[in-house]
Order: structure tokens, then C-alpha cells, then sequence
């Protein structure tokens, strides 16, 4: 950064919009940024796995079939990270259902 330069023109030079580019996802599948965020908060709430899953898929697909589109990273870290909360989900079912000894 130089002297009086701002943040982002330190980032972008000139163009804001580059700076803004870089923070907020831009071209980015929502369901991607759904399937990663899921994902993460299916660790601590299983119950998210399934969904996280599901819209990792949805996300992989629609990244496909769109030119330009980004998110795949993100889509499959949510497939991940949601199977692991999809099994601790079922193992915390068995678990709860399984007769006591």
C-alpha cells in the first residue's frame, strides 16, 4: 500500500468493483456457497448433512451446464463434510435405538 491508498485500491488499483469481486462472491453458484456452509454446520448439527448432500449435487450440476459458473470446490467440500454429518447422524440414530443392555 502506498502512502494515502485505500484498502482496495491497494487490492484493485483503480476499480472498486475488483476489490468487491474479491470479497464477495461473485459467479459463484449459491447452492455451492449452500452446500459448503451446510456442510461446515453439519458437524455440530447432523441433521444438515442430508441437505448439505443434496445441494452439493444440485450445485456440481448446475456448474456444468452454466459457462462461467464457479463453486465446484466449494460444492464438493459440502458433499464431503455433509456425509460426515450424514453418518454421524445415522450413528447417533442407532445409537438412540438400539436397546439398552
Amino acid at each position: 500500500m502506498c502512502g494515502g491508498d485505500l484498502p482496495w485500491q491497494a487490492l484493485a488499483g483503480d476499480d472498486p468493483s475488483a476489490a468487491l469481486a474479491a470479497i464477495v462472491p461473485v459467479n459463484i453458484s449459491p447452492l455451492a456457497i449452500a452446500s459448503f456452509l451446510g456442510g461446515l454446520a453439519s458437524l455440530p448439527l447432523p441433521f444438515l448433512g442430508p441437505v448439505a448432500v443434496v445441494f452439493g449435487v444440485l450445485a456440481l450440476r448446475h456448474i456444468a451446464r452454466t459457462d462461467g459458473l464457479l463453486g465446484r470446490g466449494r460444492a464438493i467440500t459440502g458433499i464431503v463434510f455433509g456425509s460426515l454429518g450424514t453418518m454421524l447422524l445415522v450413528f447417533i440414530i442407532v445409537v438412540l435405538l438400539s436397546p439398552a443392555p
